[in-house]
């Protein structure tokens, strides 16, 4: 069987149609042969190699010719005698195997030149497409590159987020843990706590039995010894000190005037020794006078800073005395504190059954607060009495 490519090479002479450079590679590769088949070329550089690349182009070239002269003798054979053929324009029309005229040749080539310009002109625009969609390619990947490195930043972002949040996590769980610990240590406590409850009842009843004591003692005590007529010796002390202080002001005032008076005798007289004679005889009662007034001053001088002295002692003994009974008040007051705290410990983690055994400890320990308070009050009057007692002794040993 004979190749449908070299059977239509041999109907025309080589060189006959040359290649058109317009011409798409799909088109040049389907080459349609006189017996109706298609010859399909896959490539031209194996058709090249086959060493019938020359004959295949010659013969496809050659039937594209005839093709193209087919159609316009149709159109021509259209617009003179319409759609219908007569026998005889079949016959007489030249077949695919005839060789053409050079005319028709010429024009088979002017007609794929002008193709020729037209896919050249199509293919222009195309490339022009091409280019304004590979600027808005070029823009689209430029905007994906932004795109991109934001994401990388937010990944970057949240890799320190996700970090953050591990690193609280761990010290939320430590947290957790520590607080679990501190539950297990509380519940391992909360055994013990309905015995200290008990021993702190105990120990505010023998509180409440020691103030009791005290107070009776302190009362039984101040209430032989005379306190209102201590007191009023004490008072009577006092406004005889102030009379002896106002007294010692007018001896210093006297004291003075004295000096001035003797300095300015002294200047008029003259020269010492004349003046010691002259007025040693004269001068010598108001002399005594002035050594007698001076001795009382001196020894008014020593009672005074005596008397401060004690005044100072005695501020000491008031202070020590009130800083004892407010040290007792914080003393009562912070133990008092204590169990109301313990107590309202106890009563948040007592059970159901034990909470009126905490009402009434409550209110027992109102009562005792009140009561301390009211021991307080008293023990204040007797307190001051005492210190009062103190400095009238003071004064009687003097």
């Amino acid at each position: 069987m004979t190749d449908p490519s070299r059977a239509c090479s041999a109907q025309a002479p080589l060189g006959a149609f040359s290649p058109s450079p317009a011409v798409s590679a799909f088109d040049r590769w389907r080459l349609p042969c006189d017996d109706g088949k298609l010859l399909v070329l896959r490539s031209t550089d194996s058709a090249e190699q086959a060493g019938g690349g020359g004959e295949e182009m010659t013969a496809y070239w050659r039937a594209q010719a005839r093709k193209q002269l087919e159609r316009s003798r149709d159109a021509n054979t259209t617009l003179l005698m319409g759609s219908v053929r007569s026998e005889a324009s079949r016959a007489s029309a030249p077949q695919p195997t005839d060789t053409l005229r050079p005319e028709e040749l010429k024009s088979d080539v002017d007609l794929g030149q002008r193709v020729d310009r037209l896919q050249l002109e199509s293919c222009q625009a195309e490339i022009q497409g091409f280019k304004k969609k590979l600027v808005l390619l070029e823009e689209f990947n430029t905007e994906l590159c932004h795109l991109k490195a934001k994401a990388e930043s937010e990944a970057v972002g949240l890799e320190e987020q996700i970090m953050r949040l591990q690193i609280e996590n761990k010290k939320l769980q430590d947290a957790s843990a520590r607080q679990s610990a501190q539950l297990r240590d509380l519940r391992s406590l909360r055994g013990g706590e309905s015995q200290q409850l008990q021993s702190l009842e105990v120990q505010m009843q023998e509180q409440m039995s020691a103030a009791a004591e005290q107070l009776a003692d302190a009362t039984s005590r101040w209430t032989g010894c005379g306190l209102s007529s201590c007191i009023l010796s004490l008072w009577e002390r006092l406004w005889g000190l102030d009379d002896f202080v106002a007294e010692l002001a007018g001896l210093r005032e006297e004291r003075d005037t004295l000096k001035e008076d003797l300095h300015i005798a002294l200047s008029a007289a003259g020269p010492p020794d004349a003046r010691n004679r002259a007025s040693r005889r004269t001068e010598e009662g108001p002399l005594d006078r002035a050594a007698a007034l001076e001795a009382d001053l001196e020894m008014a001088e020593k009672m005074l800073r005596a008397c401060e002295k004690e005044n100072e002692s005695l501020a000491q003994q008031n202070r020590q005395l009130r800083q004892g009974a407010r040290l007792q008040r914080e003393e009562v007051d912070g133990r008092q504190l204590q169990l109301v705290s313990e107590l309202n410990a106890a009563k948040a983690e007592a059970n159901p059954a034990s909470m009126r055994r905490l009402t009434d400890l409550e209110r027992e320990l109102q009562t005792t607060k009140e009561r301390a308070e009211e021991h307080a009050r008293e023990l204040a009057p007797w307190q001051s009495a005492s210190g009062a007692g103190r400095r009238g002794g003071s004064w009687s040993g003097r």
